[in-house]
């Protein structure tokens, strides 16, 4: 178990890892006692790839899987846990469920 997360603007620390990016952080979640997962909010970036998934030991496990969606708009615009269970939003308004482990996509849903 870690001591501590900490995390700002644009780094994440936690035991002796600590993260850097050049985009803004906006949500950090812990999962199952051992993930960090977080969203990177970007208006910046080309495509829907803005949720990662690190271990407590700062290996990188997954990052979020692209998908096309007919607006062209799809990056994550916030990731929660409900029932014990990870999920994502879109901006077009798609909710999908992510399997933790890996990061696939178990079930999407419009609820725009």
């Amino acid at each position: 178990m870690l001591d501590y997360i900490k995390f700002d603007r644009k780094s994440i620390s936690f035991g002796e890892s600590i993260l850097e990016f050049d985009e803004p952080l906006s949500e950090v979640i812990i999962v199952a006692r051992k993930y960090i997962v977080f969203r990177i909010d970007t208006e910046t970036q080309e495509n829907d790839r803005n949720v990662f998934c690190y271990g407590f030991d700062g290996v990188l496990q997954w990052i979020i899987v692209a998908n096309d969606y007919p607006d062209g708009k799809s990056q994550v615009s916030s990731i929660y846990m409900m029932n014990g269970k990870l999920y994502a939003f879109r901006y077009c308004g798609v909710e999908e469920e992510i399997n933790i482990n890996n990061g696939e996509i178990l079930h999407s849903e419009l609820i725009k």
